[in-house]
């Protein structure tokens, strides 16, 4: 059996130094990804305080600790090259010294005084990577989410400030306010503490979620005061006109009351008096309305105008719905004319305009329905009379 060639010591102390130099490079590289990392400026041009400070710290250490490794495999390397002659065989004890510092047949490294494997070192400088990468692409991510909703939020409290700075101070009220002390609170975590705002790993939206709901809703708010601001006079009038079609409509529904009751005897189909009018406890609202836009109480005139008004319309609802149970009699009057006069008609085809009984009847329904007082249950049963006997001759039959 032949023996296992023999390196010659200064080929394996040449690997030894060849691989150690690839494992410098590598290292190298590796924390100049952190240098370059986005997150490492993000979090150098803050000044953090709790998660992230904390966070940042133990990172900062382990980045520290790395450094420090790849500063001790580097003089280690030196010291190494220092002691290789630059041509021919290594004496002995140089060849002992060279292999002892970078003990090289069993692949470690001599590194502040401590043995280190050389895959250790590696395996110990990549997870600091790996443990400082994690915490600066979570800053990048976590500010890719949170600082845009931040802003709109800010921009958000901004709007409503300036619609409630349109109102030159007659608001009572300045819902701006608490947003922009939310917006600056969420600022305030955006530039110290943006890893306090992770859940599950997740940027948590709600604060920003919440505030831009409120700024919406004061955002409308102030826009309906403006909206009233800018249309109260003629909202006002309005009114005032409606309320004048309302005494208009009361004074004709007073008319034919005065007319249903020269006109007809019989009540019991309708004609229904107007009710009583709140035309005067109108007026005094319409009145406290102007003096609050005199006060510029926008706020609570927002609350009385549309109140105003749908107590507007109510009162010409119900007015016109009493004119029309006003006239109900009359025009009860005017279908059984109608319908009496449709009778004679049909009598008139039928050839029945000399049948004398039928004649009788007509005269009867027709001099109840056009004298005064007319009775409209006489009137009707009169009316049905002379159709029921227009119907019967019609058959062949005798009134």
């Amino acid at each position: 059996m032949n023996p296992a060639p023999t390196l010659d010591p200064r080929s394996a102390a040449d690997a030894a130094l060849a691989a150690a130099d690839s494992d410098h490079e590598e290292l190298a590289d590796l924390l100049m990804t952190l240098e370059d990392h986005r997150g490492a400026a993000l979090l150098r041009a803050r000044t953090t305080i709790g998660i992230t400070a904390r966070r940042w710290d133990e990172a900062r250490a382990v980045w520290a600790d790395a450094f420090a490794d790849l500063e001790a495999h580097r003089l280690t390397c030196e010291a190494a090259r220092e002691r290789m002659p630059a041509r021919g065989r290594l004496s002995r004890s140089a060849r002992e010294e060279l292999m002892t510092l970078l003990a090289a047949p069993d692949g470690t490294l001599t590194l502040a005084g401590d043995p280190v494997g050389r895959t250790e070192l590696v395996a110990r400088v990549r997870a600091a990577v790996r443990d400082v990468g994690t915490l600066l692409d979570d800053v990048v991510a976590t500010l890719g989410v949170i600082e845009p909703l931040v802003a709109v939020c800010e921009a958000d409290a901004r709007a409503a400030e300036t619609a409630f700075a349109a109102f030159d101070g007659s608001l009572s009220t300045d819902p701006s306010r608490g947003l922009r002390q939310r917006a600056a609170a969420l600022r305030r975590v955006v530039d110290e503490d943006p890893l306090s705002t992770l859940v599950d790993g997740e940027p948590d939206r709600t604060p920003h979620e919440a505030l831009r709901a409120e700024a919406a809703r004061a955002t409308r708010w102030l826009a309906e005061l403006a909206d009233v601001r800018r249309r109260a006079g003629r909202r006002l009038g309005d009114v005032e006109r409606l309320l004048d079609d309302v005494a208009d409509i009361r004074r004709r529904s007073t008319l034919v009351s005065a007319e249903v009751a020269l006109k007809i005897v019989d009540q019991g189909d309708g004609g229904t008096p107007p009710g009583s009018d709140s035309s005067r406890d109108l007026g005094a609202a319409i009145e406290r309305a102007r003096r609050l836009v005199a006060a510029s109480a926008w706020e609570e005139l927002a609350t009385v105008l549309p109140a105003l008004e749908a107590e507007a319309r109510r009162a010409g609802t119900a007015a016109r719905e009493a004119l029309v149970a006003c006239r109900h009699p009359l025009r009860v009057r005017d279908e059984l004319r109608g319908r009496l006069e449709a009778y004679r008609i049909k009598a008139l085809d039928l050839g029945l305009a000399e049948d004398v009984a039928l004649a009788r009847l007509h005269r009867h329904a027709h001099d109840l329905l056009w004298h005064w007082p007319c009775d409209l249950r006489e009137a009707r049963r009169a009316g049905q009379a002379y159709a029921a006997g227009v119907n019967r001759r019609r058959k062949g039959r005798a009134v």
